[in-house]
């Protein structure tokens, strides 16, 4: 994790105390983000097109992951150069094998599981919100 004392995003010193606090709630609050991709995790697999599956991905499913790309991009943008700061990495064949526990790491995972609850039909020619969103954030990183 970055130095807050250097650079422009603090104009005060921080105490090592306050900083070793600020990564604590950090990490409780990522948590959360991480549980909800496993709840969104157990949606994987269930015909969206069946009306009789209470997991049908609606208007109401693609508002709530538009709105959470919205947020997780300005997330990152906040935290690109402390907490979501690259690590180094190794090439692997399954992305969702998460060894280094880099919060960037995990925040793609985040996203691709997003993107596969977010393709409600699948003969569309064209992205929906969610997915453009997904892809601009991607583009970004």
């Amino acid at each position: 994790v970055g130095d807050r004392n250097q650079g422009s995003l603090c104009s005060t010193p921080i105490e090592p105390e306050v900083d070793q606090l600020r990564h604590i709630f950090f990490d409780l609050a990522f948590s959360k983000l991480v549980d909800f991709r496993t709840y969104l995790e157990s949606f994987k697999g269930c015909n969206i097109h069946d009306t009789e599956s209470p997991y049908v991905v609606d208007s109401v499913m693609t508002q709530v992951l538009t709105k959470l790309t919205g947020e997780l991009s300005k997330l990152y943008e906040c935290c690109k150069s402390d907490e979501m700061s690259p690590g180094s990495f190794k090439l692997r064949l399954d992305l969702f094998v998460e060894e280094d526990h880099k919060y960037e790491s995990q925040l793609v995972n985040l996203l691709l599981v997003i993107l596969d609850n977010a393709d409600a039909d699948k003969t569309s020619r064209y992205l929906n919100q969610v997915q453009r969103g997904c892809i601009s954030m991607l583009r970004n990183m």
